[in-house]
């Protein structure tokens, strides 16, 4: 099965049909220029379809004014640029856009606040439901007093002074978003 049989099968289209079968009557003189010769036939408009051949193979229409081919059928050895070249002045363009990206990401990054053991500090406390408005409630508890340090920017705190029942209160926290936020106190 020929190429043009597969195409016909696979489009079935009337339209398509006839655009094959003149291209296939049309003969080109010399093998050289077959290029220019294709640039003619993708830009006659089809009257039943108002659209060009390659506009119907393809779905959408070539914007080449002499043809993508000659041009690169008549570049001389000093206009060509090596791919190597086009290569590494891409990889530099990719590199610059990535580090003003970078830049952008830094200026708007904010940095986590660090603690010292010993230091003073209050924990944001989250508001209990208890039917009445939580505005008059308490935000924050505390005072507490770092005692550790832990990794991953985690702290451990006690309450300084209170004591319920013969314990003060312990517990671990973060000055994240989400978590435990820990103030200067």
């Amino acid at each position: 099965m020929s190429v043009d049989e597969q195409v016909l099968i696979q489009r079935g289209d009337p339209e398509l049909d006839k655009i094959i079968c003149n291209l296939r009557k049309r003969k080109f003189d010399r093998h050289k220029d077959w290029d220019l010769r294709m640039k003619e036939l993708d830009r006659n408009l089809n009257k039943a379809a108002n659209k060009n051949p390659f506009q119907m193979l393809h779905d959408y229409s070539s914007r080449f004014k002499d043809g993508i081919l000659r041009k690169q059928t008549d570049v001389t050895a000093e206009e060509r640029t090596e791919p190597a070249e086009i290569q590494t002045s891409t990889r530099e363009r990719i590199e610059n856009e990535q580090g003003k990206m970078k830049d952008t990401y830094n200026q708007k990054k904010c940095e986590t606040t660090t603690y010292k053991s010993g230091q003073a500090v209050v924990r944001k406390r989250t508001p209990t439901p208890t039917g009445e408005p939580t505005k008059t409630q308490p935000k924050y508890r505390g005072p507490f007093i770092i005692k550790d340090v832990l990794p991953g920017n985690t702290y451990r705190v006690t309450q300084l002074g209170e004591k319920s029942k013969g314990h003060s209160y312990s517990t671990t926290c973060k000055p994240a978003k989400g978590m435990a936020e820990l103030n200067c106190f």
